[in-house]
C-alpha cells in the first residue's frame, strides 16, 4: 500500500485549506439541513412548546455526541 506524504509547513497553503474545509462544511450542511427538517416536523406536529424544548436542547444535544 502507497502512502502519501504530507508536508504541512511548505506546502501550499489555498490546497490544504481546501483539503480540510471540504468535509467540515459538508458535515455542517448536513447538520443543517437535519436541523431544519427537525424543527419543520415538530414545530407541524408538536406545537411551539416543543419547538422551544428542541431550540433549547439541540445545541447541547450535538455536544454530546462528541
Amino acid at each position: 500500500m502507497k502512502t502519501k506524504n504530507v508536508d504541512y509547513l511548505n506546502g501550499k497553503l489555498f490546497p490544504m485549506i481546501l483539503k480540510f474545509s471540504i468535509p467540515a462544511a459538508i458535515s455542517l450542511l448536513i447538520t443543517a439541513i437535519y436541523n431544519i427538517v427537525d424543527r419543520m416536523f415538530v414545530g407541524n406536529f408538536n406545537g411551539t412548546s416543543a419547538l422551544a424544548g428542541l431550540s433549547v436542547c439541540f445545541p447541547a444535544i450535538m455536544n454530546l455526541k462528541k
